[in-house]
């Protein structure tokens, strides 16, 4: 099952959905799973907490296996469901910190790690004034403590944060305050289409303050269209990304990911190929690989054998669930390896080294 902001305010990411059915069909092409096929159920919690929770009781009516490769911003509504019913979430986004407590949740692109690397990512780009923007939403003052984190790890002191209201369509009043106070980089806590609306407000400034983000706030289509200079927007997430300049074994992988998305022959954002398609397809990957080494799929066993799973999709760095993960406050986080992006316009490519956190 996905669940999460298929559509909604904040997040409106149906892509996910198109990933993890991508996966699907890939493997049952593939003869399933120990011979049986794998199918796919989807509840968009329309970015509400009553949905959350809905959605939540909808995975335990439907007895699923496991929960996939979603992003919510109301997981503390939606997972203490799925603990008490002993269901794993695999590839949660992380947006709250139970995604990150919570022991059935393992998260694939936890903002545990990706809002730390991007205060790391901003400091090395040498940006000593930082001003952090982040939408007033759940979740929203763990994004800015470790954003700032990062940057004081990385010896930049001098952070300010903003928050601005989840309706926000015009961010010029917004940039144009940071940008009187001296900022001299911009980290972005929000969704896709915010991330887009500071853009544009940084763009029309005739400042161009560099911007960072994290990599499922990148949604190529809505971003071409803002016309923003090359390199001055950089990411960071767990995952490669299509036609980044990866190679070997993982550019292979990517390729059969987007070959495979192309098969779902979805339209519009649905097709998009980004952070939230890609944790989508990997997790239903992950959850299929580790169900072959089961004599009996149920949700309890699935969770037990998260336990002791080690991954290596090609999609991201390999990953090892056991025990705890190395980040304090975060047990539940064992993807720590952060790949780096730069924006060239119309698309992601590679940049810098790796950042592995903390």
């Amino acid at each position: 099952m996905v669940s999460g902001a298929i559509s909604g305010p904040v997040y409106a990411v149906p892509e996910m959905v198109t990933g993890a059915q991508a996966a699907v069909n890939r493997i049952n092409s593939e003869g399933g799973v120990n011979g049986r096929k794998l199918e796919l159920i989807s509840c968009d919690d329309q970015g509400n907490p009553n949905n959350a929770a809905a959605c939540g009781r909808k995975a335990v009516s439907e007895k699923v296996a496991a929960v996939v490769g979603g992003l919510s911003i109301y997981d503390n509504q939606f997972m203490p469901i799925l603990e008490s019913a002993k269901i794993p979430y695999i590839g949660s986004t992380g947006t709250a910190p139970i995604a990150n407590t919570n022991p059935i949740s393992y998260p694939l692109s936890s903002g545990a790690v990706s809002y730390l690397a991007s205060g790391k990512a901003m400091a090395r780009s040498g940006c000593k004034k930082a001003a952090v923007f982040a939408a007033d939403q759940p979740g929203v003052d763990g994004a800015i403590e470790n954003i700032t984190r990062g940057l004081n790890q990385s010896g930049v002191t001098d952070v300010k944060p903003y928050k601005f209201p989840t309706s926000t369509s015009n961010f010029s009043s917004l940039v144009g305050t940071a940008q009187a106070a001296g900022a001299e980089c911009i980290g972005i806590s929000s969704g896709p289409q915010a991330l887009a609306g500071i853009m544009l407000a940084v763009k029309k400034s005739g400042t161009i303050t560099p911007i960072n983000t994290i990599l499922s706030n990148v949604v190529p289509e809505l971003l071409k269209t803002v016309d923003f200079p090359a390199g001055k927007l950089t990411a960071d997430g767990l995952f490669y990304m299509p036609e980044s300049g990866a190679t070997g074994n993982t550019q292979q992988v990517l390729d059969q990911y987007v070959a495979d998305v192309a098969g779902v022959k979805a339209t519009g954002q649905a097709a998009a190929l980004d952070g939230p398609s890609i944790n989508g397809y990997n997790s239903v990957l992950l959850f299929a690989a580790l169900a072959k080494t089961l004599p009996d799929i149920t949700a309890e066993n699935v969770l037990k054998g998260m336990a002791t799973f080690k991954a290596d999709t090609g999609l991201t760095a390999p990953i090892d669930f056991t025990g705890k993960g190395p980040i304090e406050g975060a047990p539940q986080v064992h993807a720590t390896t952060a790949i780096t992006y730069s924006w060239t316009g119309t698309a992601l490519q590679l940049s810098g080294d790796p950042i592995v956190c903390p």
